[in-house]
């Protein structure tokens, strides 16, 4: 994998900062079928978990569900570069994937956009 590069680094450790950002994020209702398609989702430590434990509706009150769901992917799941990086190339706008909430993942797009990562850098600092 790429090594990330410095700017990557330095936007990542200003997005924790960000948790204390109250936009609420819409939500919508989903049907979430198609990740149970993919080869590699029978191996992630939520395959037989809830969908409910991923998917919230971004208001007040969602971060202990949050942290509960990012502690599934970070104890360690054998797949979480796979399931991130696929939540990051389908520009993903619900629940948690490989770690990463809404919030954060609409962070990162912008970074994206902006020229100042790329997929591969941010699955390599987050999951190497």
């Amino acid at each position: 994998m790429q090594r990330a590069s410095r700017s990557t680094a330095k936007w990542l450790a200003a997005d924790q900062r960000l948790e204390q950002d109250n936009e609420p994020i819409e939500a919508e209702p989903r049907i979430y079928a198609p990740i149970r398609e993919v080869p590699w989702h029978k191996d992630a430590a939520c395959y037989r978990q809830g969908d409910e434990l991923f998917f919230h509706d971004g208001r007040a009150g969602a971060k202990p569900a949050e942290d509960a769901a990012k502690q599934v992917c970070n104890d360690p799941c054998p797949v979480k570069a796979e399931c991130m990086r696929a939540s990051l190339e389908k520009r993903e706008r619900y629940g948690v994937w490989g770690g990463l909430t809404p919030r954060e993942r609409k962070n990162i797009f912008k970074q994206i956009d902006l020229g100042n990562t790329t997929v591969d850098e941010v699955v390599g600092l987050l999951c190497d």
